[in-house]
């Protein structure tokens, strides 16, 4: 079993997700969550690209397929995660609540390197390839991209003491 597959099964574990292929749906979550998880500075050596309009990795589905075929335990990997890995996590956790929506549509932003774009450019490229999702789901989805790759030393005072300005506006 690889490395990487490891690390994933714990982050599952650690998400409270289960990790499972049963599904093309659970598959396709797996990938979401791999792909968002490895934008946000998680040390994944699996490369995505887009196929049929999400990402996907096919080193990826080959290690949970072959993990699958050995019968493997998904309770325990045995890969202990480090603190700072704990910390995108629980920023994952926070951001998504694990909405499968918001994640595939954050995950295709992301893919697409859409994520500060105008809105409206945002809107008409994930329209084309996501037409089931709407304008709301990709909004959404651009805004939950930015706040999983904001980085915590981007925020300085300067721009503390604005965004409470802004929060303090009846």
């Amino acid at each position: 079993m690889s490395k990487d597959i490891k690390k994933l099964i714990a982050y599952f574990n650690y998400l409270g997700i289960k990790f499972n292929i049963n599904s093309f749906e659970e598959r396709f979550q797996i990938q979401k969550i791999a792909f968002i998880l490895k934008t946000m500075g998680m040390e994944l050596n699996y490369n995505f690209h887009l196929w049929k309009h999400r990402p996907y990795s096919s080193s990826l589905a080959k290690d949970y397929y072959d993990i699958n075929n050995d019968n493997h335990n998904f309770n325990n990997s045995g890969y202990i995660i480090p603190e700072r890995e704990k910390i995108i996590l629980d920023k994952f956790i926070n951001i998504f609540d694990t909405n499968i929506i918001q994640m595939e549509s954050a995950s295709t932003i992301m893919l697409l390197n859409l994520t500060y774009e105008d809105v409206e450019l945002v809107e008409k490229k994930m329209k084309e390839i996501k037409p089931h999702l709407s304008d709301m789901d990709i909004i959404n989805g651009q805004n939950k991209a930015k706040e999983l790759l904001f980085k915590d030393e981007f925020l300085t005072d300067e721009l503390k003491s604005e965004m409470m300005e802004w929060d303090n506006i009846d």
